[in-house]
């Protein structure tokens, strides 16, 4: 019997697939993890599904010896990625992009922005992630703090501007399609989003106790997102989004 390679959302996914498809027990087959996958940056870019090979032992058929064979890496499987759904943030669902080649042509929105910042005098190098109708830039360099400013605002502000003259670059060329930029500097969106997650889970625990809302403080839409995915499926709560930008925030409310 030939070995099989097989995805999922999670490494234990991927193993319950290609088990299905061979028809065997795990005790029957050996687990190699090529891929463990990833959530991607705030659910939207660089998401990327978990793969694995499941391998058949040599001997099942002679002997039929139980094995576990490699499951190590499955014991403690990546958190399942979640779709968002039914809330007034997209919920399309991401996956993996392609890091950017120097051979393509760079994105209008890599263009502004690497002219942005050298307007402002930083040296920074910058990583473009193409993902669907959605693009990563990912900034790095020194001195990045005075390009993310109190709480993200700074980040945010240059993330709207790449945005516009993308935008506006594209209809002065006959485009009727929406460009769209996510723009992280230093890593600074990825920490503020576990930080997001620990937070609405913490808020969640409390309004399970108390049996009363919690509200969270303004956020951006991106923000917004990573708690209404953390809490989706979180027993006893339901989150909704209300007041306006910019101070717009999450309530999470006990579920009736």
């Amino acid at each position: 019997m030939e070995p099989v390679e097989a995805v999922g959302k999670t490494v234990e996914e991927a193993v319950e697939s290609g088990l299905s498809t061979l028809g065997l027990a795990r005790s029957q087959v050996e687990i190699e993890v090529i891929d463990e996958g990833s959530k991607g940056l705030f659910g939207l870019v660089g998401r990327r599904h978990a793969r694995v090979v499941v391998r058949p032992l040599a001997n099942i058929e002679s002997k039929g010896e139980a094995y576990e064979g490699a499951m190590g890496a499955v014991e403690s499987p990546v958190r399942a990625e979640e779709d968002l759904g039914g809330i007034d943030e997209d919920d399309d669902e991401w996956r993996g992009g392609s890091s950017f080649d120097e051979d393509d042509a760079k994105s209008s929105g890599y263009v502004f922005l690497e002219e942005l910042i050298s307007l402002m005098g930083v040296d920074v190098d910058i990583t473009e992630t193409r993902s669907e109708d959605i693009t990563l830039l990912e900034v790095e360099g020194r001195s990045l703090g005075m390009l993310i400013g109190r709480r993200g605002e700074t980040l945010d502000a240059i993330q709207y501007l790449v945005n516009l003259a993308a935008n506006r670059e594209a209809r002065a060329s006959g485009s009727s399609e929406r460009e769209r930029y996510v723009v992280d500097i230093g890593g600074y969106r990825k920490r503020r989003e576990e930080v997001l997650e620990n937070k609405a889970l913490e808020l969640a625990e409390r309004v399970v106790q108390e049996q009363r809302d919690e509200v969270m403080e303004p956020m951006s839409a991106l923000e917004r997102r990573v708690v209404h995915m953390a809490l989706r499926d979180y027993d006893g709560v339901v989150t909704h989004s209300e007041g306006r930008e910019p101070y717009r925030r999450i309530v999470i409310s006990p579920k009736e």
